[in-house]
């Protein structure tokens, strides 16, 4: 089994402590063992915490998580210089995804990839042909029964050990959710947003100097695509701040 690691509260949740490194020595040793239903691992940013204020189902999902791993520049920028927490590592959903596909092999994880645009997946497992990727699907985004349980069938008919879902928040975790208990045989579930769209050469990233060191991927991807991204990147950096700080207070005032 994983080993627990120490973890930090924000917002109701404890999120994982550790680097991506670490994390991924813990998921590759777990290769071989099976679990009663999947370890679902999220992937929060300030924009995803501004929504579970408004959205209970979310923001249950997010708590209920085995893993949260920090995403955002923002929400790592707050918890490590106005929380206190100074060894937390930020650990993005398309760098996760990115590194399991370098590492994995045949005889490791069979990784199955769900969502994006139709054949964004599939470019992705022609990229990496050794990576033991067993199915990719890019079906519509649904929670209605029918429709989910084609793609379940479809994922139980791979075998798959690991599945990464690219609906984008909150979709992708809600869907997580419902799923999971009928994906006894998968091991990890990960929700990942634009990680196929990034991987798969759709969608520019910033460079890495703006991304990991600035914090401005959000100003880059507003010019690429004001339209777009306008809605979403205003609750990153306008209603996650003030509700952080709303947050600050209340633990310094109870303290």
């Amino acid at each position: 089994q994983m080993k627990n690691k120490e973890k930090i509260l924000y917002c109701g949740m404890d999120f994982y402590k550790g680097t991506i490194g670490g994390f991924l020595n813990e998921v590759f040793g777990v290769v071989d063992d099976s679990f009663d239903s999947p370890k679902v691992v999220v992937t929060p940013n300030p924009e995803m915490v501004a929504e579970m204020e408004s959205n209970n189902d979310f923001a249950m999902v997010l708590r209920s998580a085995d893993y949260r791993l920090v995403d955002g520049y923002g929400l790592w920028f707050g918890l490590r210089y106005l929380w206190g927490e100074k060894n937390l590592h930020r650990i993005c959903g398309s760098d996760l995804l990115q590194e399991i596909l370098d590492r994995n092999k045949v005889g490791g994880f069979k990784i199955f990839l769900l969502g994006a645009k139709p054949g964004v997946a599939l470019k992705i497992s022609e990229m990496y042909p050794d990576a033991n990727i067993v199915g990719v699907d890019a079906p519509k985004f649904s929670v209605k029964e029918s429709e989910m349980e084609l793609v379940v069938q479809k994922i139980v008919n791979s075998e798959a050990d690991m599945v990464f879902v690219a609906f984008g928040a909150p979709k992708q975790e809600m869907w997580m959710w419902k799923a999971k208990d009928r994906l006894s045989s998968v091991k990890f579930i990960f929700g990942v947003g634009g990680a196929f769209d990034f991987i798969a050469g759709e969608v520019s990233r910033a460079p890495v100097i703006v991304r990991k060191y600035v914090g401005l991927e959000w100003l880059y991807r507003l010019l690429k695509e004001p339209i777009k991204r306008w809605r979403r990147i205003y609750r990153a950096v306008v209603v996650f701040p003030i509700l952080f700080v709303r947050d600050l207070y209340r633990r310094y005032k109870k303290n």
